[in-house]
């Protein structure tokens, strides 16, 4: 059945509501086969992309229609799903790898966190970065057995860490504790997704599989006129949007 309306709820109490003019959200979950995961690949490459404005958390920006808003929407979800203990970012000593290349980049980066997967339980949302050199870094929040050294630096009396073996392997690297609002914090690293980012690895984050990823959600009709929000109206169709939410961003 399609609906008009629907809301996320999450374990902290906070909501997320999006209204719609047409029945555009359906309840019933289907397979996909990976042949048609393919196909819609493919089809991908030959739509133009579309900009409109969208608001998150109360907030207006320009974004893409398709994918770049709802990347936004899916790191926030698992923010609010799952517990990270560090955020952390990621740098290269160009003497071990060449951060402008990003074949070189992709490859530390992956071997990296899926050997920290199985070996020491890493549980993680990275998203990567160009420099304004061009040069590739990586902004994440993870959790798991890092191997913490202290760096001798404090940020607002938190101990900065680094990582020993990134450091040892790759470069640099920062892991700094996390103790605030996950709100917050998950909507302060979307502002690192930007229309360049799906350039660098082919998607805009990364996340392991060993997260939660879905909320509790619930579909709804309503008369869409009378939902006293702003409207954002979807390029090249006749589709309006609305949003409400509820975020706890107290410290």
């Amino acid at each position: 059945m399609n609906w008009n309306g629907k809301v996320k709820f999450y374990p902290d109490g906070s909501y997320n509501i999006v209204y719609c003019n047409h029945y555009i959200f359906n309840d019933t979950p289907t397979e996909r086969n990976p042949k048609d995961d393919e196909k819609e690949k493919r089809s991908k490459k030959n739509v133009k992309r579309q900009t409109t404005l969208t608001g998150l958390s109360g907030e207006n920006s320009e974004v893409r229609t398709d994918s770049l808003k709802r990347a936004k929407d899916r790191i926030q979800d698992i923010c609010l799903l799952n517990r990270f203990d560090y955020f952390v970012t990621l740098t290269f000593n160009p003497d071990k790898v060449d951060s402008l290349d990003v074949e070189q980049v992709k490859t530390a980066i992956k071997g990296w966190l899926n050997n920290g997967v199985k070996r020491r339980n890493y549980k993680y949302i990275a998203i990567p970065e160009y420099h304004k050199s061009g040069r590739i870094h990586l902004h994440a929040l993870m959790s798991g057995d890092l191997q913490l050294v202290d760096s001798g630096h404090r940020h607002y009396e938190k101990t900065i860490y680094n990582i020993a073996d990134w450091q040892e392997r790759f470069g640099f690297c920062t892991a700094i504790p996390i103790d605030g609002n996950i709100n917050k914090l998950g909507y302060y690293i979307t502002k690192y997704i930007t229309k360049g980012n799906d350039k660098i690895f082919g998607r805009f984050y990364w996340s392991s599989r060993n997260l939660n990823r879905e909320p509790e959600t619930e579909y709804f009709n309503c008369e869409f006129r009378d939902i006293d929000k702003p409207v954002y109206y979807i390029e090249a169709c006749d589709r309006m949007i609305k949003y409400e939410s509820n975020f706890n961003f107290d410290d």
